[in-house]
């Protein structure tokens, strides 16, 4: 999944794919290796981090 993530070029599907995994507690999220996973640096990214 992990690799599904880095490879894919759609900011926003990466996203809304961790929002939800966030949003339903799926039990695999917390094992994703996020390294290379660029999710952008837009409003929404400030968001998450803050």
């Amino acid at each position: 999944m992990s690799r599904l993530l880095r490879e894919c070029r759609s900011v926003k599907v990466k996203r809304l794919f961790l929002w939800f995994a966030d949003r339903h507690r799926h039990a695999w999220r917390d094992r994703l290796d996020r390294n290379g996973i660029d999710l952008g640096s837009g409003q929404c990214q400030r968001k998450r981090v803050g």
